[in-house]
């Protein structure tokens, strides 16, 4: 080696970097997460051990060393995320096409909005940053400029709720005509209210439901009990998925929803889905158990391996989440 050679940085360890691991989310995301040893417990344990007091360490070892339950969280805290996707490609096998269904008549088709401007994606005009800050931005009139960057605009809740505001207004100063029903809710001022671009009494349909989810099937059972046939959810959510496939006895006899995105999308016939009622009953406390929006995955148990089990166990989960009280015989079944 030359005396003006660089040296080759050895990156040695420090106590600060000793538990400093590469720590697997996901087979397609790895983050890097400080395991910290847990000193001042052992050095506690030791100390009263030295003074007298008996202390079973194989008693100790079987706890968990760890401020969060590594089973459903990862090392930092964060919920274990989950593949809900793998739960639909189980469910839909042999009842998905990719052209558009022909449906009986009368025909009534329920549109998340929110999950529709999604779907579409950014405006022609519109450029997507992937480092960016929220910005501020008030829809008020057809007229105004789309916004310069789609993800400062789209990621602010109070821009979605403004747009959808917009939009509901919009729809319903325009009606659709040739006889077509538009009804309306969720996206204005108020939540509650429920509009008919023919002027129908739809206050049945007047929910505070926090999330567009269930205000879907509360509209698809209003559907079925309106006289309509046939129903299409334009939907991308698994969560609407698994909720239409729960409630399937109380919708309309022909339930279809879209899926995919605006460029790849598929249909997949609900009412064609082959479940008996046991697993059907099972269903949204299967989803909840084992990893949603707001739970998390058991730790290298995902849907596939966890539904093997389910299917073994049809009945474990009927009662789970049907009472405001956890049983103990209830959660001993589950």
């Amino acid at each position: 080696m030359k005396l003006h050679d660089s040296i080759t940085k050895t990156k040695l360890k420090t106590f600060a970097s000793l538990f400093n691991v590469q720590v697997s989310i996901s087979k397609q995301k790895t983050t890097r997460s400080n395991i910290k040893a847990d000193r001042d417990l052992f050095r506690c344990i030791i100390v009263a051990g030295e003074n007298g007091r008996e202390i079973d360490v194989d008693k100790v070892l079987e706890q968990e060393f760890s401020p969060v339950p590594l089973s459903i969280a990862t090392t930092n805290g964060d919920l274990r995320p989950t593949n809900k996707a793998q739960l639909c490609a189980i469910l839909e096998k042999n009842a998905t096409q990719l052209d558009p269904p022909r449906m009986s008549e009368p025909t009534c088709t329920i549109i998340d909005r929110m999950m529709l401007v999604q779907t579409i994606g950014k405006p022609a005009g519109a450029r997507r940053t992937k480092a960016h800050r929220s910005i501020r931005r008030v829809i008020d009139n057809p007229d105004l400029s789309l916004p310069d960057n789609w993800n400062h605009f789209i990621d602010l809740s109070e821009n979605k709720a403004n747009l959808a505001r917009f939009l509901c207004n919009h729809l319903l100063a325009n009606p659709p005509g040739n006889g077509k029903e538009l009804v309306l809710g969720g996206g204005f001022l108020e939540t509650d209210p429920v509009y008919s671009s023919l002027g129908t009494d739809v206050s049945s349909l007047s929910s505070n439901h926090e999330e567009a989810d269930t205000q879907v099937i509360l509209h698809a059972a209003n559907a079925h009990a309106s006289g309509y046939d046939s129903v299409l959810v334009q939907c991308m959510d698994t969560d609407v998925f698994l909720l239409l496939i729960a409630f399937l006895p109380e919708l309309s006899p022909e339930v279809w929803m879209r899926l995919g995105t605006f460029k790849s999308r598929r249909f997949v016939a609900i009412h064609k889905i082959e479940i008996n009622d046991n697993i059907r009953k099972s269903l949204l406390a299967f989803h909840a158990i084992t990893g949603c929006d707001t739970t998390s995955q058991f730790g290298s148990i995902g849907k596939k391996t966890a539904w093997k089990v389910l299917l073994q166990n049809q009945q474990s989960l009927h009662r789970f989440g049907q009472d405001i009280s956890l049983t103990r015989e209830v959660n001993c079944d589950a």
